[in-house]
């Protein structure tokens, strides 16, 4: 038996809603790429480029993470942090290749 309810937009099929994927946590998709991304948008909104800034804010994306109870203890932080401090030289590569004309 189906049931469809189009104002709720809540679909079921069976005994699965269609939309369950939908209704995971947003923080199911914490990554290490996506806290880059995060770091990177945090750059260009306060206009920090340096070494020293972009620390700085993989430091404060990922004890917001915590924080918010998006990462856990269990999460291997400090891996991560080492992760994105690491990624430092692509930065530079990035910015590098914005001032030739290309794109963050």
């Amino acid at each position: 038996m189906a049931v469809y309810e189009f104002s709720a937009l809540c679909y079921t099929v069976g005994t699965l809603p269609l939309n369950f994927f939908f209704m995971l946590p947003d923080d199911i998709h914490t990554t290490v790429e996506s806290i880059f991304q995060e770091v990177l948008a945090r750059r260009r909104q306060e206009g920090a480029f340096g070494e020293e800034a972009y620390d700085q804010f993989v430091d404060d994306i990922l004890q917001e993470k915590m924080d918010k109870g998006e990462l856990s203890d269990d999460d291997d932080v400090q891996e991560w942090k080492e992760q994105l401090q690491n990624r430092w030289p692509e930065v530079e590569q990035m910015d590098a290749e914005k001032e030739d004309g290309g794109k963050i």
